[in-house]
């Protein structure tokens, strides 16, 4: 195996880590990677190892029918194994072992335990007798971890190394798992490579890639064929060592990655360069003599060092000797080494080598050239990495002068426009990795071993520390060689802290007292800080076992693992985190601080003591700013209490954010703002927790109100997890929860908006730990939304950044790399203020040994009580210019569409071709000359003056292309301004955070502009444009009504016929073709009451057949119907999950015709609350018991389930703003199953650069298929996966969005608003009502079919009228019967039979409100044109159809109509089915083959959607994800 292929075998953690979650978090302030000691956990079972893993049984080939494991007692005694288990878990996993077998009874001393554990098949011989069945534990064959816990419990340890972790005795992890000891075993290829994972001779050196190997050989409870050493000396008789004879070095290594002679016994000569008799190595390098010097990469070719691996002789032999050896060659995970079996010194005189002077090798190539070789390191290196210092005594490179950076600061891994620039920063690691290492293997934190914590640290110091960022100068030569994955530079012995003086290199001390004060600058100083998990609740104040501490080398207890609280475990440590942070903010300058990541004492766990007056919840803020005071004096420091509003309890996070503030500089300006109803920081509705911001004006003292400057601070969803698909890394670097840090993006863009206007205020700041890099997406949505990133601006200037954590590329190598995670933005208003900024590297570059929870850890004991590494973020800081002479500011434009005085207005405004169109509603011609048309910027280039001559004609429109005629870009976050001749600003349209394509028009009156689409004077009106035909109502035009006068409204109590609001319908099939039951939803059931004015709860209502009088009536049992004022009335009124509210009920479907699931309904708000947006799918248990709960007549229901669709359309940029937008939420809603969208191969199109077919298992619906909802705002149906989850949890996962044809509304239609599935012939049934767009200008109601395209697409492939008496109503419902319920009917035509459907009237046209027709139940396609000869839909919008269809409807493609339905037989979703006789297979042709997106009018007939989700988990992505965050949050 060459050293690349070894390399991504040993890297192959890189790409667990991805699959796992991307991101492992790191408990800086519990422990290093793995979890810490408890006293004596696993002392009983010592000794006892897994011995061999055999786990392909089963299989094809299999040696045995099951798979097992073997243990091996070391030990001289034997075993008691009660109490013990053996444990698997999958290689992605972090939770909880997903399968464990307790142990029974005694391993024999130096004897085996065979465990039984699962098959894969039949394949195979049966195992010898086992000393324990357990077949539910079936591993995986090719990678995973197998622990020996000393406990029954199943264990959940930390991705990583478990040789710390005191409840496991052993552990295996193979192939490409996240969890193992030290490195990974290589695994089986597949479950068909018979082989087993074998231990040699029983030696456990804590590193399973060592330790382990593959052997074709299987061996249950016996010795492993593989016995006999993991240096194994060669026999002389051994067959398979072949002699060489005498062989120079460079002969040995050859040129290549491997040596030449590898299993060759060979002799050879050298000068002993570097000895390391302990602490793991067991051998010495030798380099033949004369060499080294000035070598010339380009011709030296074969490394004249070796490594000798040779136990027995390395104590002997001293650097300088001159020593004759023999022994096999071999590869060790890519070290070539001699295996020696002797040694002999020579008496020669020779010319010692001499270090090469070569600068870093950019290839492995020239690496492999200087392999073992003694080196004097020339050019540049920096330090890069300290996070694994503390444990193996390593220190990471960058042969630059810069540290590695974190690859999502400048870019996105495959993104158009940044790929390149993160690829850039990925390929740095290749070509510049390397590790200062210590000349030893040894892990300081394995506890299992007390020598290597008593033996002290090298390399780190509190007088010379080393820092990331740090020169590094080199003042002995080193050893080049490769172990572990990496290129390394060893010095000529071991290194530790009592030998410093042997230290090769210094490190530049870049330590500062405190930030850059003079650059920072202003008036008063903001900064911002997570200060480490700070609890004053200690943990052993709250019960946690002392079990669940991580502790020091001695055993002591030093932080919480487990436990209801974080931080410190007892007051000695948590006083020694506080000292470290008090010394840190009070040297930081600043005025004003926000604090994350400080604890929540309202939590129950919290430890508040009645004296305290204060909130509760802020008991540890104010131990703080008592311990701060203490030291810079009573009354310096103040914290600004909590409000009286805050979130619901458990919504809140155990940690929350803060702000303290120096009395004597600032003032509060009113009580803090916490944004309490966001999903996206409550962690509902498939996103992760998060804690809320909070948002506190501040101004200078003595300063006016007016002059204040708000902060709002935050601390996004770390990394470090992800709870569903949605939220796993979406494959572009940004690791984990980056769907839900976007949506917080959103949130709290929206909050800052709405508090900043409450208080009238300009200048923001938006600060905290963000936990997202400058070019990931939730921190460009800020960016976008014209708010610039300080903290990024100081990392440009001067390499200083917040946060440091690991980068992996694709070909295994790892290191250090830096980043920001917390920022502080600040919008236009308060840039103008700033003076200056800094970030104070005090932690995120030191090494985790300083930090209080690595107090004792080592024999050097690296703590002090100093700022330095107080936490493991950096503070950042800014100037603020309070005082000073002002130059006014004008007074702020307001948007103007139409200008009164020349009634010139903003007609339309393409944003994505940087269009503008000045339209005109004057009767005279208007002169342009000299008018000038700005972006949002005042600069000469971007300003276009319109040219003289230029004429806007009465009643008409001119186009300016800014782009083509100026250069100006719009942007999505931008403005049009336009001037007259004298400089006068008359018109101005201001937009944010859109898609960088958008279209803005007019409204009618020209006094507002919206999205087109939504309403506007472009929006298409049946008037202009390509049309999409529209065709008869194929069946009868007889329509009837079918309920009582006023039995929908409040005729009885008003006089007159008013307010219906019958909206949605849904039909459930009958027997044997005999009618079913008529499902409706009704907005509102108020005037259904008589009660008029406010508007009340909406219902669900029950219409059932009666034979008698051949009519349908309104259920009267059970509760469902009524009498008011004489009428007979029904309907159950619909509350929330919570109980509360009155739910506007607009769309009603079923699972499968099946009320027996749930009724589900769609709703646009809580009418209570009418004008707020509450877009949701609730669904309800209509057969639970009901009561009238208000005495109003009507019994009440309360929703089962409820799914809040606001998170998951804003993936869509779908956003519903309070007022207008309420009532143009979700009109209608249709359940299609999986076994359609599979079949279809429905797509995924939440993101366009990732349309992927639709898989059920990737989302984890929990009802078997999608629920398709139609948006009124956007006209746009988008589907949903709707979960439930045990604990409770509602969560909505946007999948796809089908937009609705421009063409389709230039025939006057209006837009879906009630959906019915028609499952008998595949088609989605979409009912429009009577006006268009957002002035609701007058159309016809029609019906729109929708099919699956060839494509997997969903597309409106034709529009029907209806009758008369429908088409002029509010027809907001709509629900079709099943072709069994067919007869003929008078009046239809000879030969046909025709099926019921059935119509809702919102309004209360002449008392009715629902209704029934016919529709013909043996027409090919339902509905369609019945003119055989109509031709194909064609550019310019001529109607569908295929003249080679035989019957005459459109069915897209004519070649590809079958007969017959799709086979499903049973009635699904909203209705039964359609009259489709005939197959649907065919789409709707269009030459112009552009498709809609972002809810958006497609420019044909074909609506595929747009913008998609990354939810799909991709697999293989490769190894260059990055691993961003190494704690929890």
């Amino acid at each position: 195996m060459d050293r690349f292929s070894k390399r991504i075998q040993g890297g192959l953690l890189a790409a667990s880590m991805l699959f796992a979650a991307a991101v492992v978090p790191m408990q800086t302030a519990i422990a290093d990677e793995g979890v810490q000691p408890s006293v004596g956990a696993t002392s009983q079972y010592a000794g006892v190892v897994i011995n061999e893993a055999y786990l392909s049984g089963g299989s094809k080939g299999a040696a045995y029918k099951n798979k097992f494991v073997e243990l091996y007692n070391t030990t001289d005694k034997d075993i008691d194994l009660a109490g013990s288990s053996l444990q698997y878990r999958s290689a992605a996993g972090t939770g909880a072992a997903n399968a464990s077998a307790n142990l029974t009874g005694t391993i024999k001393a130096k004897g085996y335990y065979l465990v039984k554990a699962g098959s894969n098949g039949d394949n195979g011989a049966d195992l010898p007798a086992a000393d324990v069945d357990a077949t539910g534990l079936n591993a995986s064959g090719t990678k995973g971890t197998l622990f020996l816990a000393a406990t029954t419990d199943k264990l959940s340890p930390a991705a990583g190394d478990t040789t710390t972790n005191a409840q496991i005795i052993d552990a295996l992890g193979y192939g490409a798992t996240n969890t193992f000891e030290k490195a990974a075993a290589t695994a089986p290829t597949s479950n068909s490579d018979v082989k087993s994972l074998d231990r040699t001779n029983g030696v456990d050196t804590n590193d399973n890639s060592k330790d382990f190997t593959l052997s074709a050989t299987i061996t249950p409870g016996k010795a492993n064929a593989t016995d006999g050493g993991s240096q194994p000396n060669p026999d002389p008789g051994d067959p398979g060592t072949q002699p060489a004879g005498e062989k120079t070095i460079a002969e040995i290594q050859g040129t290549g990655d491997a040596s030449p002679l590898v299993d060759q016994t060979v002799t050879t000569k050298g000068v002993v360069t570097a000895t390391y008799p302990d602490g793991g190595f067991n051998g010495y390098t030798i380099q033949t003599p004369a060499t080294g010097g000035d070598v010339d990469l380009a011709k030296h070719t074969a490394s004249d060092g070796l490594f000798v691996y040779d136990a027995k002789n390395v104590k002997s032999l001293k650097t300088g000797d001159y020593v004759q050896v023999s022994g096999k060659v071999s590869e060790y995970y890519g070290l070539t080494e001699l295996n020696a079996t002797a040694a002999t010194k020579l008496p020669d005189k020779v010319n010692a080598p001499t270090p090469a002077k070569v600068a870093f090798p950019k290839t492995d190539a020239q690496r492999e050239s200087l392999e073992s070789m003694l080196v004097a390191p020339q050019g540049d290196y920096t330090v890069s990495d300290v996070y694994n210092t503390n444990k193996y005594g390593e220190v990471g490179l960058a042969a630059s002068d810069k540290p590695f950076l974190n690859p999502t600061v400048k870019g996105l891994k495959g993104d158009a426009k940044t790929g390149a620039a993160y690829q850039a920063e990925v390929d740095r690691l290749e070509a510049e990795s390397v590790t200062l290492d210590d000349g030893s293997s040894r892990n300081f934190l394995d506890t299992k071993y007390p020598e290597n914590a008593d033996t002290p640290l090298p390399y780190l110091s509190n007088t010379e520390p080393v820092r990331v960022g740090e020169k590094v100068t080199f003042t002995k030569p080193v050893v080049f060689d490769y172990r572990n994955n990496a290129w390394r530079f060893q010095p000529t012995t071991r290194l530790t802290g009592d030998n410093a003086d042997a230290q090769p290199v210094t490190f530049s001390n870049t330590r500062t007292d405190a930030p850059d004060l003079k650059t920072v600058g202003g008036d008063v100083k903001l900064g911002t800080f997570n200060v480490l998990n700070y609890f004053s609740t200690t943990a052993d104040e709250t019960g946690c076992a002392v079990s669940n501490a991580y502790v020091d080398r001695d055993g002591n207890p030093v932080t919480a693992k487990n436990c209801d609280v974080r931080g410190a475990w007892d007051k000695t440590n948590m006083e020694r985190q506080r000292a470290k942070i008090v010394k840190a903010i009070n040297n930081l300058g600043a005025d004003v601080v926000s604090l994350e990541e400080i604890e929540n004492s309202a939590k129950a766990a919290s430890v508040v003591p009645d004296s305290f007056k204060g909130n509760r919840r802020d008991y540890a803020l104010s131990t703080l700013v008592d311990a701060l005071n203490a030291q810079a004096g009573d009354g310096t420091w103040a914290y600004v209490p909590s409000p009286k509003t805050l979130p619901a309890l458990d919504t809140e996070d155990v940690i929350r954010t803060a702000f303290i503030y120096k009395p004597a500089k600032v003032a509060t300006v009113g009580e803090t703002h916490i944004l309490t109803d966001s999903d996206a920081f409550n962690g509902k509705n498939g996103y992760e927790h998060g804690r809320q911001p909070d948002a506190q004006a501040f101004k200078a003292k003595n300063a006016a109100d007016k002059d204040a400057f708000l902060v709002v601070a935050n601390h996004f969803k770390s990394k470090g997890s992800a709870s569903n698909d949605q939220n796993k890394d979406p494959g572009d670097g940004s690791g984990n929860a980056d769907y839900t840090r976007q949506a917080q993006a959103d949130a709290l863009l929206k909050f800052t908006d709405s508090v900043k206007q409450d208080l009238g205020l300009e200048k923001v700041f938006l600060v905290g730990d963000f936990n997202a890099y400058y070019a990931e997406k939730p921190i460009q949505k800020i960016v976008d939304a014209k708010y610039t990133d300080l903290s990024e601006q100081v990392s440009e200037k001067t390499g200083k950044y917040t946060y440091a954590y690991t980068v992996t590329d694709g070909k295994g190598n790892t290191n250090g790399g830096v980043g920001s995670l917390d920022h502080i933005f600040a919008n236009e208003a308060a840039l103008k203020d700033v003076t200056g900024a800094d970030i104070w590297n005090i932690n995120s570059v030191e090494s985790v040994a300083l930090e209080y929870s690595r107090y004792n850890y080592n024999a050097k004991n690296l703590y002090q009580p100093d700022q330095f590494r107080a936490s493991d973020h950096d503070p950042v800081v800014v100037g603020i210019k309070t005082t000073g002479d002002e130059t006014p500011v004008p007074p702020t434009f307001k948007d103007t569409i139409k200008d009164e005085g020349t009634a010139v207005y903003l007609k339309k405004i393409d944003v994505g071709t940087d269009t503008v169109t000045l339209g005109s509603k004057n009767t005279k011609d208007v002169d342009l000359s000299g008018w000038t048309i700005r972006d949002d910027k005042d600069s000469a280039d971007h300003i276009y003056t319109i040219p003289d001559g230029t004429v806007l004609k009465a009643g008409g429109e001119v186009e300016f292309n800014l782009d083509k005629l100026a250069g100006i870009g719009l942007g999505k976050s931008d403005q049009v301004r336009v001037f007259d001749k004298s400089g006068k600003q008359i018109l101005q349209f201001t937009w944010k955070g859109d898609d960088g394509k958008a279209i803005y028009v007019a409204n009618t009156d020209a006094d507002a502009m919206v999205k087109q689409g939504q309403g506007g004077t472009d929006q298409p009106s049946g008037d202009k444009g390509d049309k999409m035909a529209v065709d008869a109502w194929p069946g009868l035009d007889t329509v009837k009504a079918i309920d009582g006068v006023d039995e929908f409204g409040a005729g009885k109590a008003t006089g007159e016929h008013t307010d219906g609001n019958l909206s949605g319908l849904a039909y459930q099939p009958g027997v044997n073709g005999k009618p079913g039951t008529l499902w409706a939803a009704d907005n509102d059931l108020n005037p259904t009451l008589g009660i008029t004015g406010p508007k009340g709860a909406g219902s669900i209502n029950k219409f059932v057949y009666d034979d008698k009088s051949g009519s349908w009536k309104q259920d009267p049992n059970d509760g469902w119907g009524f009498t008011k004022d004489g009428v007979a009335k029904g309907g159950k009124q619909l509350h929330f999950k919570d109980g509360k509210g009155g739910v506007d009920s607009e769309g009603i479907t079923l699972i499968e015709g099946d009320p027996s699931k749930g009724v589900f309904i769609g709703a646009e708000r809580d009418n209570t609350d009418k004008n707020k947006p509450r877009p949701s799918i609730l669904s309800y248990d209509v057969s639970a018991k009901t009561s009238d709960t208000n005495g109003d007549g009507a019994q009440d229901l309360t929703a089962a389930h409820e799914w809040n669709l606001t998170g998951g359309l804003s993936q869509f940029d779908v956003h519903l703003a309070d007022g207008d937008d309420a009532n143009l939420g979700v009109e209608g809603v249709a359940f299609i199953p999986d076994s359609v969208l599979t079949a279809k191969k429905f797509k995924v199109n939440v993101d366009p650069k990732n349309v992927h077919d639709y898989d059920p298992d990737g989302f984890g619906n929990s009802y078997g298929g999608l629920f398709f909802v139609a948006l009124e705002k956007t006209n746009t149906i988008y589907a949903f996966a709707l979960q439930t989850t045990k604990d409770g949890h509602d969560n909505a996962f946007p999948v796809a969005q089908i937009p609705l044809p421009e063409t389709a509304a230039n025939a006057g239609y209006s837009g879906p608003r009630d959906l019915t599935w028609d499952a008998e012939h595949d088609q989605l049934l979409a009912q429009g009502d009577n006006t268009i767009g957002a002035d609701e200008k007058p159309t016809k109601a029609m019906l729109a079919t929708y099919e699956f395209g060839t494509d997997g697409t969903l597309q409106l492939t034709r529009l029907n009228d209806e009758p008369a008496a429908v088409a002029a109503g509010n027809t907001e419902g709509f629900a079709i019967t099943p072709d069994a319920e067919a007869t003929k009917i008078a009046g239809g035509k000879d030969g046909k039979t025709y099926k019921p459907v059935f119509w809702a009237d919102d309004s209360v046209t002449d008392g009715h409100s629902l209704r029934m027709g016919y529709i013909e139940a043996t027409a090919s396609q339902q509905p369609g044109p019945t003119n055989p000869d109509q031709p194909g839909s064609q550019p310019g919008g001529q109607p569908g159809g295929q003249p080679n269809n035989p019957s005459g409807q459109p069915g897209g493609q004519g070649q590809n109509n079958g007969s017959g339905t799709n086979g499903n037989g049973s009635v699904n979703g909203n209705a039964a089915a359609s009259p489709n006789g005939s197959g649907n297979a065919g789409t709707h042709a269009n030459a112009n083959g552009q498709s809609a997106v972002r809810g958006k009018l497609s420019k044909t007939g074909v609506a595929i959607g747009g913008v998609a989700l990354a939810v799909a988990v991709i697999l293989g992505i490769g190894f260059s994800a990055m691993r961003m965050a190494r704690r929890r949050d």
